[in-house]
C-alpha cells in the first residue's frame, strides 16, 4: 500500500518476483495508481469485518477472558519477567552471563532498591542498558546453572508487580498527574478517587488521591503506563550492530509527566474512594487559598503556573517573579477570579504572599516559534503545547529571520530543528517542498510564498547573533542546540559524535539527568528529572566555558541514566551535559539537547522550556 494522489510507475525488481513468508505475492510492475492503494486497503477491512462477523462468539469470549485473566493476575502477586531479570538470574546461578554491547558483563543486584516517593528511584532493576542475554551467552542458564538461584531472582518478592499505583494529591505537580490521568481514563483504565484520607503501608495519603488497581481488565497497559520498558538486546548478529526499532524502546508516560507516584506492592486495603466514570472528565479536589489575600504565589513547579501566567498577562494584571522562581501575583478582582478557576479546575497550588515577597515585574515576552513550508513535525507538537498552555506566539520562517532586525517584532526564538549545520557551508536548511533550495517555484498562493526560503549559514546566523547581542532569547531543542552553539563561537562540542552504534546506541528512551535547580531555567524543576532522548546529542562542555558565559543546566550524573527502553554504552553519557546556558551580549541562548517536547508527552521537562518565556530574575539557592 503505497503512493499519493499522483500516479507513479512501479518498476521491476527480481528480488520482489518470488513469494516469501512476509510477502506472499509477488510485485508487479508498470503503472499504479492511488486507486489501488484505496482498494487494497479496503480488502483488508472487510476480510478483518468478515472474519469477526463469522467468529464474533469466539472473538468475544476471548477478549473477555483476556479481561479476567488480567483481573486475577493483578488480584494477587505476579512478576513480569524482563530482559534485565533474566540476566541477573543469569549472573546469580553462575552461568556465563552474555556483556552488553559496549559494556561489561556486570547485571542487577538480585533486589533491586526501592523506588522513592518520587516514583523517580531504581523502579525496576538496572542492568547494563537492559541488555538481555545475547549471541553465545543467551539461553545458556536452563542448561547446567543453579535453578535455585534463577528462581530466587525471578520470584524476588521486591521484583514483584505492583498491585496499585496511588498519585498523591498533596504534590506541586498535580497538573501533570491530571493529564497522566486523563489518558488513561481516554484508553479505558479504571481510577479512583479518594474521598477521604487513607493510609497505605505506613503512609498517608490526603482526600482527592486517584488510585490505579492493577487488578482489572487492561492491567497490561497500566503497567506500560508507569512500568520501564526493557528492551532485549536486538542485534543484527552476535556482535554486529542493533536492530532498529519501529519505534520507540521505552516510553513511560509516568516517568515522562514528571509527577509523583507511589507503586504499591501489596493487597490494598479498604479505602473511602469512588470509581471514575469512563467518559468523566478528571476534576481534582479544589485547592483551598486565602482569597483575602493582597498577593499570592504560584510555584513553577506546576505547568499550570505557566497557564495561568498567560491568563494573567492577557487581561493584564501585575505578576513579579522572586529569586527562587516562584511568581506573585497581585490580588484584584480580575486575578482573584483566574486564580480561583485553576484552584477549582485542575487544584493549581496557591499560597498567600507575604509583604516581604517582592519581586522583579515580569511581562509576556514575544515568542516565535520556527518553522518551515510544509511544516515541521517536531514546530507542530511544540505549536500545539504552546496553545494548549495559552502562550501567544508566532510562527516565524526563513524570509523573516534572513530580513534581520529580529528583536524589533520577538523577544524569544524557539527552534526544535532549522539551524544549519555547521558542515553545511553556506547551503540553506528549513526551506520545505523545494522552497529551501532557493527560489519560490512551487505554484502556490502568495500568503505561503513568506513561507518559503533557506535559513544559511551566511545570513541567518548573523541575524540570530545579533538578535541574542540585542537582548534576545534563543531556545534550542534537541538537534539545534550544538549547531547553535558552534555557530556562537561556543567551547560545545556534541560528545557522542562518531561513535558506532555497535558501542553506543540509544534509540527513542527515558533516560534520568542531574539538574542544577539554581539556574533560571530549572526553576521548579526535580533534583533529578527523566528525559525523554532519542540518539539525541550530549553537549560537551570545555574547560574555559565558563569564562565565555556558558552554564551547566542538566548533565548526565549517574553511571547508567537508563530509566526506560534501550542504551548500549551508557558509559559514553558519562558527565556529559544535557542542558546549558550561554550568556550572548545582552541576551541567552538556551542548548537543551533532549528531546524536551516530543509528541507532546514529557510534560516534566516543559517548564525548562516555559522559564525561558517569563522574566530575568536570577533563581538563588
Amino acid at each position: 500500500s503505497i503512493g499519493n494522489p499522483t500516479p507513479e510507475t512501479i518498476q521491476l525488481s527480481l528480488a520482489r518476483q518470488l513469494p516469501s513468508g512476509d510477502g506472499i505475492f509477488p510485485v508487479q510492475w508498470g503503472p499504479w495508481h492511488f486507486r489501488q492503494s484505496i482498494d487494497y486497503s479496503m480488502t483488508a477491512n472487510r476480510a478483518i469485518l468478515d472474519l469477526a462477523s463469522k467468529y464474533r462468539e469466539d472473538l468475544l469470549f476471548n477478549f473477555w477472558r483476556m479481561g479476567r485473566n488480567s483481573i486475577e493476575r493483578g488480584s494477587k502477586d505476579s512478576w513480569t519477567t524482563t530482559p534485565n531479570t533474566i540476566l541477573a538470574a543469569e549472573k546469580a546461578g553462575g552461568a556465563a552471563v552474555a556483556p552488553a554491547v559496549g559494556g561489561d558483563a556486570t547485571a542487577a543486584p538480585a533486589t533491586p532498591p526501592a523506588a522513592d516517593a518520587t516514583g523517580r528511584g531504581a523502579a525496576a532493576p538496572g542492568g547494563r542498558g537492559g541488555a538481555a542475554p545475547g549471541g553465545a551467552g543467551g539461553g545458556r542458564g536452563g542448561r547446567g546453572g543453579n535453578t535455585a538461584a534463577y528462581a530466587a531472582v525471578l520470584r524476588d518478592p521486591v521484583r514483584r508487580d505492583p498491585r496499585a499505583f496511588i498519585i498523591p494529591a498533596n504534590q506541586p505537580e498535580f497538573a501533570q498527574a491530571l493529564d497522566f490521568l486523563q489518558a488513561l481514563q481516554y484508553a479505558g483504565i479504571e481510577i479512583q478517587r479518594a474521598t477521604a484520607d487513607f493510609a497505605v503501608a505506613g503512609t498517608s495519603y490526603p482526600k482527592g488521591s486517584f488510585v490505579v488497581r492493577g487488578d482489572q481488565a487492561f492491567r497490561p497497559h497500566v503497567l506500560d503506563m508507569f512500568e520501564p520498558q526493557w528492551h532485549p538486546m536486538d542485534l543484527e548478529y552476535p556482535g554486529g550492530p542493533p536492530k532498529r526499532p519501529y519505534d520507540n524502546a521505552g516510553y513511560t508516560l509516568a516517568f515522562q509527566m514528571g509527577f509523583k507516584f507511589d507503586r504499591i506492592l501489596e493487597a490494598l486495603p479498604e479505602m473511602p474512594s469512588n470509581m471514575l466514570a469512563v467518559d468523566e472528565k478528571i476534576h481534582p479536589e479544589p485547592s483551598t487559598f486565602d482569597s483575602k489575600a493582597k498577593a499570592w504565589k504560584l510555584s513553577p513547579s506546576s505547568n499550570d503556573a505557566f497557564l495561568a501566567l498567560n491568563r494573567l498577562f492577557k487581561a493584564n494584571q501585575r505578576v513579579e517573579r522572586l529569586g527562587n522562581g516562584e511568581f506573585v501575583v497581585t490580588a484584584t478582582p480580575v486575578s482573584a477570579k483566574i486564580i480561583a478557576d485553576l484552584a477549582r479546575d485542575r487544584a493549581l497550588w496557591i499560597k498567600s504572599a507575604a509583604a516581604t515577597d517582592k519581586g522583579t515585574p515580569i511581562k509576556a515576552l514575544r515568542i516565535g516559534l520556527w518553522d518551515q513550508y510544509g511544516g515541521s513535525m517536531p514546530a507542530g507538537w511544540a505549536r500545539w503545547i504552546l496553545e494548549h498552555y495559552e502562550a501567544p506566539f508566532e510562527r516565524v520562517f526563513a524570509p523573516r529571520l534572513n530580513a534581520g532586525d529580529i528583536k524589533k517584532d520577538f523577544d524569544v526564538l524557539v527552534f526544535l530543528g532549522g539551524i544549519p549545520s555547521t558542515s553545511g557551508g553556506g547551503r540553506g536548511q528549513g526551506g520545505g517542498g523545494g522552497g529551501g533550495r532557493g527560489g519560490n517555484t512551487l505554484p502556490i498562493p502568495d500568503e505561503y510564498k513568506g513561507q518559503q526560503g533557506a535559513m544559511t549559514v551566511d545570513t541567518t546566523v548573523p541575524a540570530l547573533k545579533a538578535f541574542l547581542e540585542a537582548g534576545g532569547r534563543i531556545v534550542a531543542v534537541g538537534r539545534s542546540s550544538v549547531d547553535l552553539a558552534q555557530h556562537l563561537g561556543l567551547p560545545i562540542t556534541n560528545q557522542v559524535a562518531g561513535i558506532s552504534n555497535t558501542k553506543y546506541y540509544i534509540p527513542g528512551s527515558v533516560l534520568q539527568v542531574a539538574v542544577d535547580t539554581t539556574q533560571p531555567a530549572a526553576a521548579g524543576a526535580h533534583p533529578l528529572t527523566d528525559v525523554f532522548f532519542d540518539n539525541s546529542a550530549v553537549l560537551k562542555v570545555g574547560p574555559d566555558a565558563l569564562a565565555k558565559g556558558v552554564k551547566k543546566i542538566a548533565w548526565f550524573a549517574a553511571a547508567e541514566p537508563l530509566r526506560s527502553g534501550w542504551a548500549i554504552g551508557q558509559e559514553y553519557l558519562k558527565d556529559g551535559v544535557a542542558m546549558a546556558s550561554a550568556q550572548i551580549g545582552l541576551g541567552t541562548a538556551y542548548f537543551f539537547a533532549p528531546e524536551m517536547t516530543f509528541r507532546a508527552q514529557p510534560e516534566g521537562t516543559f517548564k525548562f522550556i516555559f522559564n525561558t518565556f517569563y522574566g530575568d530574575a536570577p533563581v538563588k539557592k
